[in-house]
């Protein structure tokens, strides 16, 4: 994230310390002369900083990593639902003793995202420590399947990550202003092409009108909409997730 955001949203400009660090000693070792990651002179790092008007913020699903004998060590609970749409996670490289690459892409039925609406409130914390609480918009934010108008994994999905976007806003005062779901109706996702669904409305492709029908989760969140409310026992169920307790042990 820092790569992309830390020369526009940083107090100081430029890349992260850590990276131009990491990426300047990966590429001695390979024998280069310079660093891999171009400069920013001062021009730049100027020009850049300070120049986004919010922060377009697409969540989908969060891994939990912890330092190991070997390096770096990945959790993926296997009690966490998996989703249709498919990443594959290609490795976590530590070397010299820093993170030095997570490299996710579109592989059909390799590692799924997760449903892990316990990293929400913590990432958004994150951004707004590491960037002085910018306006955040989240961009993107959604749950895949197989298709189906009974979608209640999507409409908890859409429940549990609003309320941790809840409490970031009223707990933490980070300043988040919009969440736009990904997506209104099922569409071509990549190179997963339509056998996959991310929509709160089915769309069926087979019938030349394209009609659209919406989901259980279509009336969930506009249900959301119009109380301007999450049921109070959504709040309950995160505050009982063991790992959103590694981050909020006093939450009840």
């Amino acid at each position: 994230l820092g790569w992309f955001a830390h020369p526009i949203y940083s107090k100081e400009g430029d890349y992260p310390a850590i990276l131009k660090e990491t990426i300047a000693n990966e590429s001695r070792a390979e024998g280069r002369y310079r660093s891999r990651l171009p400069e920013f002179d001062e021009y730049w790092i100027n020009y850049i900083r300070g120049s986004a008007d919010f922060f377009g913020l697409n969540h989908y699903g969060s891994t939990v990593l912890s330092a190991g004998d070997g390096g770096v060590q990945e959790l993926i609970d296997p009690s966490w639902p998996k989703s249709s749409a498919s990443w594959l996670l290609v490795s976590l490289l530590k070397i010299h003793g820093l993170l030095t690459s997570v490299l996710n892409y579109y592989a059909r039925l390799h590692v799924n995202k997760q449903y892990t609406p316990f990293g929400m409130r913590p990432l958004l914390n994150w951004m707004k420590q590491e960037y002085d609480n910018p306006t955040i918009i989240i961009t993107e934010n959604g749950w895949a399947d197989e298709g189906g108008l009974n979608d209640t994994i999507r409409a908890n999905y859409y429940l549990s990550y609003l309320a941790g976007v809840v409490e970031a806003i009223n707990l933490d005062n980070v300043t988040v202003i919009g969440h736009t779901s990904w997506s209104i109706i099922d569409n071509f996702e990549w190179a997963s092409g339509y056998t996959i669904k991310f929509g709160l409305y089915s769309v069926d492709y087979d019938d030349v009108s394209r009609p659209r029908t919406p989901k259980v989760s279509a009336g969930v969140l506009a249900d959301i909409i119009s109380s301007n409310q999450i049921p109070e026992e959504i709040f309950e169920a995160l505050h009982a997730d063991p790992y959103y307790q590694m981050y909020y042990p006093s939450s009840d």
